[in-house]
């Protein structure tokens, strides 16, 4: 076993949590945030969680560096969101060459990262400290699922579901907007269960909008949003949207979310709005939203960033073209990708649910190879590179129990 000395800046990161419960039989961390690295500490590893709004958290982190001096190995905890930027690498980076940090990983579930992390850092050596990690794969609990008490077999209801489709939106994006928008003006939402509370749709529809900008994981494209006095009027007439949870309830706790169990079940396919959509040679990723109709074996049409389905396929999962034309997927253009995608949720709700119900029943493999590879992957043990690269920098310094 052994023994490594720990600083953390947020101690509930997910990822940390994963870690130490995943390799807690060959690795021990003792918590340093509330005790003085004396003499007997000769180094230590330093864990930061990158949530998108935190360059200035991580400036004032640095400070950390300026009191001990101790050799280093700093990871930085991207795996949530895959929220790192070019402006935060270079913070990164300064850090870096004016510190004692011997050594250091980024985690991210961003596989375009490495993209970044070459223009900043330039040199070839560290291009392997980008570790790819999507953080959502490997936890036990989340929004309400836990998949520690899922059942072996899940088919939801086999009877005709009251549903063709479920579209679940809560954190205010222009392209949700702009989704149900859709949806409304084709008459769709009748098919689905949709929900959409107003929040700051409100100040978007009235023009009075502002963005925080140190805030990445917020929309700034909602600052700029244009939309017609038709749009305007049409969002206004069917905002908000509840299924069960109503505006109070989404205000009041950021976590709270309808009874997801029900709604998959009584629904035949998932349209997901991604958290992240307007297109960027700098990312390429996937969140829970995808990993949910894994579990609850929806087939699934996703307004989110291009190539989306080839990371999922890149993944080992199946994706669905004898039901859907996917080539939506590859459209570089916002506009076009998001009507093309659209318009294949109205080619699906077009069909009498009976259909849908047929081609649903006829894509069983497809979803059973899918919910089972997700229960598989959440098995690994991971991230098991972090664990190799921490192992080998304590033991090539001897600090051992």
């Amino acid at each position: 076993m052994i023994t490594v000395p720990l600083v953390t800046m947020n101690q509930n990161s997910r990822s940390l949590g994963t870690f130490i419960e995943n390799f807690k039989d060959t690795i021990h961390f003792k918590s340093y945030n509330d005790k003085i690295l004396d003499d007997s500490v000769s180094k230590v590893v330093v864990f930061f969680e990158y949530l998108g709004d935190n360059d200035y958290v991580f400036k004032t982190f640095v400070n950390y560096f300026e009191t001990y001096t101790k050799p280093t190995f700093l990871v930085i905890d991207d795996s949530y969101e895959g929220l790192a930027d070019i402006e935060f690498l270079k913070i990164l980076k300064q850090a870096i060459e004016k510190y004692n940090i011997s050594d250091w990983v980024i985690l991210s579930c961003n596989k375009r990262l490495p993209i970044m992390i070459k223009r900043v850092f330039g040199e070839r050596k560290y291009y392997n400290n980008y570790v790819y990690f999507n953080v959502q794969l490997s936890l036990d609990r989340y929004d309400g699922i836990d998949l520690r008490t899922q059942p072996d077999q899940w088919n939801g209801n086999t009877n005709l579901r009251q549903k063709k489709y479920l579209c679940l939106n809560r954190q205010e994006r222009l392209h949700r907007l702009q989704t149900v928008d859709y949806l409304a003006k084709e008459d769709l939402l009748k098919h689905g269960f949709v929900s959409c509370p107003l929040g700051q749709y409100n100040d978007v529809l009235q023009g009075t909008f502002t963005n925080e900008t140190n805030l990445k994981y917020r929309d700034q494209n909602l600052q700029n949003a244009k939309l017609s006095k038709e749009q305007i009027k049409r969002l206004k007439d069917n905002l908000p949207l509840h299924l069960d949870l109503n505006e109070q309830s989404y205000s009041k706790m950021a976590r709270n979310l309808p009874n997801v169990d029900y709604y998959f079940s009584e629904s035949y396919f998932s349209l997901i709005t991604e958290g992240d959509f307007y297109q960027s040679d700098m990312r390429k990723a996937i969140t829970e939203k995808v990993f949910k109709c894994f579990l609850y074996k929806h087939p699934f049409i996703v307004v989110g960033l291009p190539n989306s389905l080839e990371l999922v396929r890149e993944l080992g999962f199946m994706t669905f073209n004898e039901m859907i034309d996917e080539s939506y997927d590859e459209i570089e253009d916002d506009i076009q990708r998001l009507e093309s995608a659209l318009e294949q949720v109205k080619i699906l709700t077009s069909k009498n649910i009976h259909t849908i119900q047929d081609i649903y029943n006829n894509m069983q493999e497809i979803l059973e190879h899918n919910r089972n590879h997700y229960l598989q992957l959440h098995k690994q043990k991971q991230p098991i590179i972090l664990l190799q690269k921490i192992k080998q920098w304590v033991l090539y310094s001897s600090v051992q129990e």
